[in-house]
């Protein structure tokens, strides 16, 4: 997605870490414009809150309504440090968990998410059988980790199929 690309750009960036520091309002611009100009997002309820007490920390979290009945829990949390009196962000905890909505009840369709305490350098795809409801899990690196428009492609794609 060319905005993507434009946008993408950030300190971390010309040394290709996708996952590394940008400005906040960067991040966040990022974030929004690319979700806006995505045609499978219907619509972003994702939010960005200081976590309370925590004065280095950032939370993102919420939902991303999509086409077809998909939906995808966002929740990302940030740390925070300060450049040249600017801020600037990096994600160190994810989990973006999206579910097919049918009728009453939703179904796990496919899901990232960092490792737990005891191993934060480890990434979780959890791809989900449709008739089963069972996981096939897949360990990935952090370069391997996708950011979150990524996800939303590979979910467009899994259904532009699925019609």
């Amino acid at each position: 997605m060319a905005i993507r690309r434009r946008l993408s750009r950030g300190p971390d960036r010309r040394r290709g870490e996708k996952h590394g520091w940008l400005w906040l309002d960067r991040y966040e611009l990022i974030h929004r414009e690319v979700l806006a100009a995505h045609p499978f997002v219907v619509a972003d309820r994702t939010r960005f809150i200081p976590i309370p007490g925590s004065p280095y920390l950032i939370r993102c979290f919420g939902l991303i309504v999509c086409q077809g009945g998909v939906e995808i829990d966002v929740d990302k949390r940030l740390s925070v440090r300060s450049v040249n009196n600017r801020t600037q962000v990096r994600a160190f905890k994810y989990r973006y968990h999206a579910r097919l909505l049918e009728r009453r009840s939703g179904r796990n369709v496919l899901r990232y998410d960092s490792g737990h305490a005891h191993t934060p350098d480890v990434y979780h795809r959890h791809e989900y059988d449709p008739d089963t409801g069972h996981d096939r899990l897949t360990t990935l690196t952090r370069e391997e980790f996708p950011v979150l428009s990524e996800m939303v492609d590979e979910l467009a794609e899994m259904f532009s199929h699925a019609t």
